[in-house]
């Protein structure tokens, strides 16, 4: 994995979303929070560990999850908010 740049993976089509990440040393005490499809339960996953199916979860990024999807790396993305300040109060 340490040769793949993150940013050259493909974004998965899963039906995922990611909460957040929280990244630590060494790598093994970091976590995700991920809620699948239409369920909002939100779930706390580490490296190595399985959501469903053969989805497991190679590593934990601060803006990323890396997915092995059936060996296939994926992006699973932190959803970027834009803050939308309006005019300055008169």
């Amino acid at each position: 994995y340490n040769e793949i740049d993150p940013n050259a993976l493909p974004e998965t089509a899963l039906n995922l979303k990611l909460i957040g990440t929280f990244v630590a040393q060494p790598q093994d005490n970091s976590y995700a929070v991920i809620s699948s499809g239409n369920d909002s339960q939100q779930k706390l996953y580490r490296e190595g560990d399985t959501l469903y199916g053969d989805i497991k979860i190679k590593k934990i990024l601060a803006d990323r999850v890396v997915l092995d999807n059936q060996g296939h790396l994926e992006s699973l993305l932190l959803p970027r908010t834009t803050l939308d300040f309006g005019p300055p109060p008169k």
